[in-house]
């Protein structure tokens, strides 16, 4: 059977897949009846009762989410997206000493380096981090793996690969794993994109996009920074009025230093910074992307507006997690 995005403008179209409520619907070329879901790839077929008779919603009195939930625990294929799946979940303990030193040089430097520069804030951590130190990118530029190669060159580069990123945000990663001569340590979710669907329902970043970033973002990231007594993040204060008090040093809670030597970046700093030293370049960032996180859950953004404001468009979240 044959599908595409050509409906006939006379005819009818269902408002919901009857299997899991998915709105993504494609009409068959040949058979007036016949839709396929992109969401739960069922092939479904649709009658009416007259010519102009609307298509029949499932569970009418239900929202999308619910009855998406409703249709899955009828076949028993519904997980609660608050229990993750098995496996490692959280970051291992550190120990004890590691903790008390750890703290020790929080209370100690946090203020000192709050406004330090960025060159300054990680020859502190090469000097003083009591163990192995992680860099994590989220590719959307290259600074901080530029900047590690610099003045940490013995720290890993740690890649979070959610299933879910631009193909561009790929071609970046392979890119800087050709260019630096660090290890970079890709980090993946339990669960491949379909296993995901199978044990939750399909988009889930549309229904419960906390679910969806707990289990794809921060658990792997958690589970990788086991073996570390610090990390590095990309945070800036300028992203928005969530990052806008950013520490430059602080424990996470696990008790590693966290460190984030762009915290006084701005946009132009980061954009000179690039240009300056021919560094890779993420291509979305000059399609009106100035915040680059998963594609399903990324829009670009008008001139003026917050950095972040295509993130979790129309939702209620502004953060994956991974700095709360």
């Amino acid at each position: 059977m044959s599908f595409r995005r050509a409906p006939n403008p006379n005819r009818n179209h269902p408002l919901h897949c009857p299997w899991c409520a998915g709105e993504d619907l494609l009409p068959n070329t040949e058979d007036d009846f016949a839709w396929l879901c992109r969401d739960c790839t069922r092939v479904f077929s649709v009658r009416y009762h007259g010519q102009d008779a609307p298509a029949r919603r499932p569970a009418p009195a239900l929202s999308t989410s619910a009855a998406i939930q409703l249709s899955l625990s009828r076949r028993g294929h519904l997980n609660d997206p608050a229990v993750s799946p098995a496996g490692p979940t959280a970051t291992g303990d550190l120990p004890g000493a590691v903790r008390e030193e750890n703290a020790r040089l929080v209370e100690k430097h946090a203020d000192e380096l709050y406004d330090a520069p960025a060159d300054v804030i990680l020859a502190w951590a090469r000097e003083h981090v009591p163990g192995r130190l992680a860099v994590t990118l989220s590719m959307e530029n290259t600074v901080l793996a530029e900047l590690a190669a610099r003045h940490t060159p013995d720290a890993d580069l740690l890649f979070l690969d959610t299933g879910y990123h631009f193909e561009e945000t790929l071609a970046v990663a392979r890119d800087v794993d050709r260019r630096y001569p660090q290890t970079l340590v890709t980090a993946t979710p339990t669960l491949t994109r379909a296993e995901q669907d199978a044990a939750y329902g399909p988009g889930l970043y549309r229904r419960d996009p906390a679910a969806c970033c707990r289990m794809r973002k921060v658990e792997p990231l958690a589970v990788h920074l086991t073996p570390y007594a610090g990390w590095v993040t990309g945070l800036r204060r300028a992203d928005g009025p969530t990052r806008a008090h950013a520490p430059a040093l602080s424990l996470d809670a696990t008790g590693r230093l966290k460190i984030s030597p762009l915290v006084t970046w701005s946009l132009v700093d980061t954009e000179a910074f690039i240009a300056d030293h021919d560094l890779i370049r993420h291509p979305l960032t000059t399609q009106g992307y100035p915040s680059i996180g998963c594609a399903t859950c990324t829009l670009p953004v008008a001139d003026g507006e917050d950095p972040r404001a295509g993130r979790w468009a129309g939702q209620n979240k502004t953060e994956c997690g991974l700095h709360s």
